[in-house]
């Protein structure tokens, strides 16, 4: 939607598959919403979502990754699934790409070690739904590189979304203050 081109990295087929026809659904019906709201035409909608999924390369082959600028990894929470993509994506990525993790909890640095490239890693956590919610958790750990963590920052702002800068520590910003305010609602209606 931002004018990016993006390359989509999936383990097989079927998967990319069911994310682009996930991807096309999303874009059409924001889309269409805009056009219930009087902000495009028919037209206008219909060109936007093709020119959207027309920026998109959808791939199996991990090396494609070697011409982003940024990779964001979004894979399930689970650390053996990432430590071999990390891996990947470390031998992979150009010295100047910003290598980011969407987790909403799980530990940047130790991701980071998995790629062997510290300095470049960051988490851009996104808050669901994506396509929607404006804030972006950006997170840094001790080794991040200042540049790469202002450039992560920045990009956030280039879509459109309202970054929050946070250091890596368990459930970062908003998970940090969430947990305890749903804790303390457990305990009142327990009460």
């Amino acid at each position: 939607e931002k004018g990016f081109n993006v390359v989509a990295v999936e383990l097989e087929e079927r998967f990319l598959e069911g994310g682009l026809s996930r991807i096309t659904d999303s874009t059409r019906k924001l889309a269409s919403k805009a056009v219930k709201k009087g902000k495009m035409d028919e037209a206008t909608a219909e060109a936007h979502v093709a020119d959207t999924m027309a920026r998109i390369t959808a791939t199996c082959d991990r090396s494609a990754l070697a011409q982003c600028n940024v990779v964001v990894e979004a894979v399930v929470e689970d650390l053996t699934l990432k430590e071999k993509l990390y891996t990947d994506i470390g031998r992979v990525v150009a010295d100047d790409c910003i290598i980011a993790s969407n987790t909403s909890s799980l530990s940047i640095a130790k991701m980071a070690g998995y790629c062997g490239r510290p300095a470049q890693m960051v988490g851009l956590h996104f808050f669901n739904p994506v396509q929607l919610m404006q804030l972006v958790e950006v997170v840094r750990t001790d080794e991040t590189d200042p540049v790469i963590f202002s450039r992560a920052m920045a990009f956030a702002t280039s879509l459109a979304k309202t970054p929050v800068g946070c250091i890596d520590t368990p459930g970062f910003v908003v998970n940090r203050l969430l947990v305890p305010y749903i804790c303390s609602a457990l305990l009142l209606v327990e009460r």
